[in-house]
């Protein structure tokens, strides 16, 4: 490449010449699961790398093609497995979107977000949010793909304050299962981790050391209902089906009210359209099974995909422990079993301890409160050179984009 040449584009700076150059230095690898050098292999040759880079310092962010959306993925991907959220970003989500981010980085993941708006993918593509770089992606189609209901709420409260509950916060969470299909379509595998979830450690190793489950979904705890917080899928046929079939079910639905939300409709899908190949009916467990789990609960179900093929499907769920994967009510656990502090590799900030904790800045408190081995699960405002644990440095999570100065 002629560098000399590059100095005559008026959109090229000096600082873009530099990170370019870091591109090139960090060459043809992707991360590999521990942040260590090795095992690395190539995602595009170098001159379609250095060319991405170029346009996206040129080009507005705008709604993605699924040959860019792949690119996207390909490149956070590691033994094939995508982890990303999805959000929007009102005021109080800018810093919760923040705070993800440096959670999954001090664990050694790359932030990816699928956003929910244009807004949100300008802000994140533009590097308008954190201290880290966070990859978006975005396609206008999804909310094509939902409820006229849901289209109409949603467009009311984006990027706005939404009390859990309200029908914009469902509108807004319906989103979920038409992400994880997207994904899936694409050939990968995914773990979903809401954006008010804070980490202690990695946990793709927990997905990846139970081969056999197609699909894994954390508890709402106490109640008999599964939290979609945390989702784990498989590119694999029993996945991809039950995923569309939860897609279908939320873009018929015609409300917004609790009884709609996705997890909801996915503890619907499971209770009463899976039966297990053992015992038939299949039910979630309750308070006390879920409290003494200390590893997956595992089901060989079929399902009956009534809104799209209308047969029956095998699927191998696993749910998660809470005190693993604390979702629902799980303080409760937390504060009384010191195992937990060991063994604890997320905390979801989702569900109300009291009225307070409903209005905004709730979920930040939350999370601000909990300190485990030693590690703040809010760390948005810490300085991030010193809680970097994974030995990533910046240039891992950009390869397709060009680096600034940030950190």
């Amino acid at each position: 490449i002629n560098l000399c040449s590059l100095f005559q584009m008026n959109f090229i700076s000096i600082n873009t010449l530099l990170n370019l150059a870091a591109v090139l230095m960090l060459g043809r690898t992707s991360l590999g699961v521990n942040g260590s050098r090795s095992g690395y292999k190539p995602l595009e040759e170098s001159p379609r790398m250095m060319t991405g880079a170029v346009q996206a310092a040129a080009i507005e962010p705008s709604s993605m093609s699924d040959t860019e959306i792949k690119r996207v993925l390909r490149h956070h991907a590691i033994n094939n497995l995508v982890t990303l959220s999805g959000s929007d970003s009102s005021p109080e989500f800018e810093e919760i979107i923040a705070n993800w981010s440096c959670n999954m980085r001090r664990v050694g993941i790359c932030p990816l977000i699928w956003s929910l708006d244009l807004s949100t993918h300008i802000k994140l593509s533009k590097g308008l949010l954190g201290n880290f770089h966070i990859s978006s992606i975005y396609s206008d189609r999804l909310l094509q793909q939902q409820s006229e209901t849901v289209q109409a709420k949603f467009a009311e409260s984006t990027n706005s304050f939404k009390e859990s509950g309200s029908k914009g916060y469902m509108s807004a969470v319906a989103f979920k299962p038409f992400v994880m299909r997207e994904v899936i379509k694409l050939g990968f595998d995914l773990l979903w981790i809401d954006v008010d979830i804070g980490l202690t450690r990695d946990p793709r190793r927990w997905f990846w050391a139970r081969p056999d489950q197609s699909i894994q979904v954390s508890l709402n705890y106490p109640a008999g209902q599964v939290n979609s917080g945390i989702v784990f899928a498989r590119h694999s046929y029993g996945a991809a089906q039950l995923v569309d079939e939860w897609a279908q079910m939320m873009a018929a639905h015609d409300c917004t009210g609790w009884g709609c939300g996705d997890q909801e409709m996915l503890s619907k899908l499971l209770v009463k359209q899976c039966k297990t190949v053992t015992e038939g009916k299949f039910t979630l467990p309750r308070k006390s099974n879920q409290s003494h789990m200390n590893n997956n609960r595992n089901y060989t179900l079929s399902c009956n995909m009534r809104a799209t093929t209308g047969e029956m499907k095998r699927v191998h769920l696993g749910l998660l422990p809470p005190k693993v994967f604390a979702s629902g009510m799980a303080d409760q656990l937390w504060n009384s079993t010191q195992r937990l502090r060991g063994g604890l590799i997320a905390y979801h900030a989702n569900f109300w301890l009291s009225p307070e904790d409903k209005l905004p800045g709730s979920k930040k408190s939350r999370l601000q409160g909990k300190v485990i081995n030693g590690l703040p699960l809010w760390c948005a405002n810490l300085p991030p050179k010193n809680m970097l644990l994974s030995g990533m440095n910046e240039g891992h999570c950009r390869i397709l984009e060009p680096l600034d100065n940030k950190i």
